[in-house]
């Protein structure tokens, strides 16, 4: 009887010194890998990726390293004509870095004929992972510019 009943208490006990023993080595272990994480930039091992735009949609998008240019392409995806006044680049930090003043009428399902650049102030390498939010404001041709909307996204990769 004694035994059967010190058996799972033994257990719990070689748990229990396992982890005293060897805890710190498993905590230094989590921490260099989330170290290493951050370091390498999950952005640039994922591709590239958007985020949360409505209204008008970036189809397709890159960053050309060699004329440190943000190229958009951009589609209305609203149920009537739209006018697309301005697209506000800012970096990861909330700064402003980069505006365009292209003004693009859109029907409905339409997309812009070409990339929209956007010129960034810093370069930027090839390879080197990147993130933007973008702004595009815009409003309905038939209310008129009083009544502007914004679409609102992320966009990161990898430039090329």
């Amino acid at each position: 009887m004694g035994k059967g009943n010190r058996l799972p208490a033994l257990k719990g006990q070689a748990a229990m010194e396992f982890l005293m023993t060897y805890g710190w080595a498993l905590l230094i272990v989590v921490l260099v890998a989330a170290v290493v994480f951050l370091v390498v930039r999950p952005a640039g091992l994922v591709g590239e990726s958007k985020v949360s735009f409505s209204g008008i949609d970036v189809t397709r998008f890159g960053v050309d390293s060699a004329n440190d240019v943000l190229l958009m392409e951009i589609q209305n995806i609203r149920s009537t004509r739209v006018n697309v006044t301005a697209i506000y680049v800012e970096s990861a930090t909330g700064t402003q870095i980069a505006k365009t003043d292209k003004a693009i009428e859109l029907a409905s399902g339409k997309r812009s004929t070409g990339f929209i650049n956007a010129t960034l102030p810093v370069s930027v390498e090839t390879g080197e992972s990147y993130a933007y939010r973008v702004f595009i404001e815009y409003y309905y041709s038939d209310l008129g510019p009083t009544n502007k909307l914004n679409s609102t996204g992320t966009l990161s990769g990898t430039a090329s």
